[in-house]
């Protein structure tokens, strides 16, 4: 009537060192250390006899799946079957401990303790660079690490008095959980799913147990509260994640710059390479000052009227069919229609109508420098709340060398990017633009290679941004066309876009 026995749970038991059984004298021999005495007596209570040993070849293909994940070799078998010497197998195992793959068959076990993957998980499931921490991992047990380093400069390796580089490497142990980069998210609820994440993760790897049932409330049986857990949570919640926003392909912030060392040299190389070059542009840059301000010093009234106030283009989208949009400023420039063209009425006389398949094409119009300054205007009437370009001259592919203009998540972006994600700026507006609604956006840019110097009108008004990204160095100038309304590796506009200014200052 009072139930089965309550027993405490075993892992909350004081561990005792148990007697070392006695076992029979048929099969004393058979036994080799104390380990082996407790299964003898097992089989022997079971009326069993122990398994013969295996042969040497077997024991060899054994212990080489066992401890590098790998078959002998032919060469490896015949070998160890010549070697007849006392320790020929102890020496065997020194080997295998001794060799590469040891590290890489015991790695893969702890990578899948530590939720280990090479892309992000949700539903885009980008590629990620984790692989680092990988390898860390793989030279830890190759080198015999201690367990309590091991553990240690995982969870806190940057917390460390003057860690190295490779001790904040190994906390990548905290950052292997899932991102999602999905739109529209609620930036703060993942945040915290990610926190959640890693004291599972630490509760399950180092404790034995799962922590999942104390998030939402105390079990009867537990010895963990809700309160337990919370206080567990505090210490991976002070770490300033950011997410990531859908289809930039980013690494979640923060995160290392690291070469690896194999690369260590080469990169020291290039980057002298690289302060030589730079050095050559600053004085081509100096010498061409002197004859540049003779020649505008040259210019004579008449020259000076014909000369545009700082604009470059202007679209307005009046043709109202066909595969072109003038360019009233420069009638050499204008902007060729990639895909299937769209017209309706525009916030003045007509505009362009973009599917998300469409976009517009203008050769070399609005090529810059991140020293230049520049401003986009133009009226836009978004129809979805997606990733959507506005205009772009951008790279293809790794580094998106370039500039863009865009909404994302509702909110109006501009980036400039050298080699992104390492050096690039981004802000975004705090407040969303509503959509199915003609809005004048308008981005401005000082040429300070600093986010401070980037800023974002809508309907007439400076917004209040959000610095996403501050670090642009090198050059943001590409041979890649200027588009408007997408890109081969932007998101397409969907909606109408009308009166496009460009302006050199």
């Amino acid at each position: 009537s009072e139930g089965a026995e309550y027993e405490s749970h075993w892992a909350f038991i004081e561990p005792r060192r148990a007697v070392i059984p006695e076992v029979g004298a048929a099969h004393a021999d058979w036994s080799t250390n104390e380990i082996d005495r407790f299964v003898l007596a097992r089989l022997e209570a079971a009326q069993m006899a122990p398994a013969r040993q295996a042969d040497r070849s077997t024991l060899l293909r054994r212990v080489s799946f066992d401890l590098t994940g790998l078959p002998p070799t032919l060469a490896e078998t015949r070998d160890f079957l010549a070697d007849t010497a006392p320790d020929a197998y102890e020496r065997l195992v020194d080997r295998l401990l001794a060799s590469a793959a040891y590290g890489e068959r015991m790695g893969q076990l702890w990578l899948d303790l530590a939720r280990y993957a090479d892309t992000n998980g949700y539903n885009n499931d980008e590629d990620r660079t984790m692989w680092l921490w990988r390898e860390w991992v793989i030279d830890a047990f190759n080198a015999n690490l201690p367990i309590d380093q091991f553990i240690v400069e995982q969870i806190a390796g940057d917390l460390l008095p003057e860690p190295t580089l490779e001790q904040r490497v190994a906390t990548g142990f905290n950052r292997n959980h899932v991102i999602t980069t999905e739109g529209g998210i609620i930036p703060e609820e993942y945040r915290l799913e990610y926190v959640a994440d890693r004291v599972h993760t630490t509760a399950t790897v180092f404790l034995g147990l799962s922590f999942q049932c104390a998030r939402c409330h105390d079990h009867k049986y537990d010895p963990f509260s809700q309160t337990d857990y919370y206080r567990l949570f505090a210490f991976f919640n002070n770490v300033a994640d950011k997410t990531v926003g859908y289809n930039s392909g980013a690494p979640a912030e923060p995160y290392l710059k690291v070469v690896p060392g194999r690369w260590r040299r080469d990169h020291e190389q290039l980057l002298v390479r690289r302060t030589r070059l730079e050095d050559q542009i600053t004085r081509h840059v100096a010498a061409a000052e002197g004859p540049m301000a003779a020649w505008e010093q040259s210019l004579s009234a008449d020259d000076l009227a014909k000369l545009p106030a700082g604009l470059i283009a202007q679209f307005s989208f009046d043709e109202g069919e066909g595969r072109a949009a003038a360019n009233v400023v420069a009638a050499d420039q204008q902007a060729e229609v990639n895909g299937t063209p769209g017209w309706s009425d525009g916030k003045s006389g007509k505009a362009f109508d973009f599917d998300g398949q469409t976009h517009l094409e203008a050769g070399q119009l609005g090529a810059t420098e991140r020293t230049q300054p520049f401003t986009f205007a133009a009226w836009v009437f978004p129809t979805a709340n997606e990733p959507l370009t506005i205009v772009s001259k951008i790279t293809d592919g790794a580094g998106r060398r370039g500039y863009e203009l865009t909404f994302e998540g509702g909110k109006l972006t501009a980036s400039l990017n050298d080699d992104w994600p390492e050096h690039f700026l981004k802000v975004e507006t705090k407040s969303l633009v509503s959509t199915n609604a003609w809005h004048h956006v308008a981005a401005t840019y000082d040429g300070s290679s600093s986010a401070a110097g980037l800023r974002l009108f809508v309907d007439g008004k400076p917004h209040e941004l959000e610095v996403v990204a501050n670090k642009l160095s090198g050059t943001i100038a590409t041979l890649q066309p200027f588009r408007i309304g997408g890109g081969a590796a932007s998101a397409g506009f969907k909606g109408k876009i009308d009166e496009l200014l460009l302006f050199s200052a």
